[in-house]
């Protein structure tokens, strides 16, 4: 092909001309790339969103506006494609990451008391609970009046 702008190539490919699409591609793809790895800083991402702006701008070549800017319109569906990617990674990094939510809040609920009783304090509360009934039974009964148990 010869130096056609990228205008002259959007219209021919809109109108059935699958080497201005091969071409556009060319031209691009490296744009693309480098606009997604710097919103998603990281090479695999960057190359799936290369393939999935092309595939939907394939997809809905009637969409484009031939008296438009081609290079916007192909921006924008790269952008929007990386937002979904970050979306994306997002709610699997909030999921994958952490699967226990509460798991960085459990030294703060060790160190808190709890209200059940362990099996030592309760074998202590027993203990000391017979041996005061049997010094209240020890006392003369004109004592153990006075403490009601």
């Amino acid at each position: 092909m010869l130096q056609l702008s990228d205008s002259q190539l959007a219209t021919m490919w809109s109108q059935g001309d699958s080497k201005a699409f091969s071409r556009l591609l060319e031209l691009y793809k490296d744009k693309i790339y480098r606009l997604a790895y710097r919103m998603l800083h990281n090479k695999s991402d960057s190359e799936d969103v290369v393939q999935e702006t092309f595939l939907r701008a394939y997809l809905h070549s009637h969409r484009f506006d031939a008296t438009k800017n081609f290079s916007s319109w192909i921006f924008s569906i790269g952008k929007n494609v990386a937002i979904d990617f970050l979306r994306k990674k997002k709610i699997e990094l909030s999921m994958d990451t952490n699967p226990h939510p509460f798991q960085d809040a459990l030294p703060f609920y060790d160190k808190l008391t709890s209200h059940e009783k362990t099996p030592e304090l309760q074998l202590i509360q027993q203990e000391t609970a017979a041996q005061v009934e049997q010094m209240i039974r020890d006392l003369p009964d004109k004592y153990k009046t006075l403490i009601v148990y």
